[in-house]
């Protein structure tokens, strides 16, 4: 004769997988929550977003979860997060609920206007990460030029950087004014730049980052 099954134990181990299951959905479509979101189709090169416009896998801190590979777009001319639904469909999500996030080796985080620094609410590229820190702003903004007989598309971007010092978003658009922000250590800047051949003008972004290291280590 053939043993009884235990249907009350088979109950209950359903039950629980039916619970688990629930849980993991409710909890995969928080990260849907936005709204519908139309991507830019390109005439030529053109695009609003940070770098590609190809879906790039990233993560995200979204209503305080973490969520990894997640396929992301970063419309920097609205300053919006977009994610892919897993049928395909884009989505804009809530800015206010998205705390960080990482694509294309980049971590960019949520940073409020305050009465000491009166920059603007945003999505910042998080360069540096010391006693002092680094920040980029990218943007981009959408124009059109006529050459005749076609309207050409464009969207022009710009980048602005910060150095925080004590707390206070220092703009960076030129050498002097790095110097000027970091000016009780000028001439030890000044050799460490010559002797590593970095050049502002060459690349912005990288020499106030090494410079930034630097900097941090003289005050070790």
């Amino acid at each position: 004769q053939a043993p009884k099954m235990d249907t009350s134990f088979l109950r209950q181990s359903e039950i629980k997988n039916i619970a688990l299951y629930t849980a993991s959905i409710q909890h995969q479509s928080r990260l849907y929550n936005g709204s519908d979101y139309i991507i830019y189709l390109p005439e030529d090169e053109e695009h609003p977003y940070y770098r590609t416009d190809d879906w790039t896998t990233g993560s995200i801190v979204y209503w305080d979860e973490l969520y990894e590979n997640v396929p992301l777009l970063f419309d920097i001319s609205t300053d919006q997060v977009i994610a892919e639904h897993d049928r395909g469909s884009p989505i804009r999500l809530v800015t206010e609920k998205v705390q960080r996030f990482t694509i294309l080796e980049h971590t960019f985080v949520r940073i409020y206007r305050d009465d000491k620094n009166k920059i603007s609410e945003g999505f910042y590229d998080h360069l540096y990460d010391g006693e002092l820190k680094v920040y980029a702003k990218h943007s981009k903004v959408f124009r059109e030029v006529l050459e005749a007989p076609r309207v050409i598309p464009l969207y022009d971007e710009s980048t602005r950087y910060y150095v925080v010092k004590n707390g206070v978003f220092n703009v960076v658009k030129s050498k002097a004014s790095l110097f000027q922000i970091l000016g009780e250590h000028k001439p030890e800047i000044k050799s460490f730049m010559r002797k590593n051949r970095i050049r502002f003008k060459d690349d912005r972004e990288k020499a106030i980052v090494r410079v930034t290291e630097f900097y941090d280590t003289l005050n070790d």
